[in-house]
């Protein structure tokens, strides 16, 4: 017999995410074209993660940005209801 769990959502803290790595990109002095070169988007998906228009960047977008300013990616989900 299969065992069913219920699955936990997990929500994006996009707000938080946008306000960190505005922060990070500002102490470290690199500019939105750097930044977007780097990660491989461009300026406006980055703009997009900055001002958080997006409701999340796709996964490895996101881990890239986490691992570019140190950040843990866990301190941007909670549970959601």
């Amino acid at each position: 017999m299969v065992t069913r769990t219920r699955s936990i959502p997990f929500v994006f803290r996009k707000t938080q995410f946008a306000t960190d790595i505005c922060a990070c990109r500002a102490e470290l002095g690199y500019t939105q074209v750097e930044v977007a070169k780097h990660l491989n988007v461009t300026q406006s998906a980055l703009g997009s993660y900055e001002n958080a228009i997006e409701d999340s960047p796709k996964m490895q977008h996101f881990l890239s940005v986490c691992n570019l300013y140190d950040l843990n990616p866990q301190d941007y989900f909670e549970l959601g209801e």
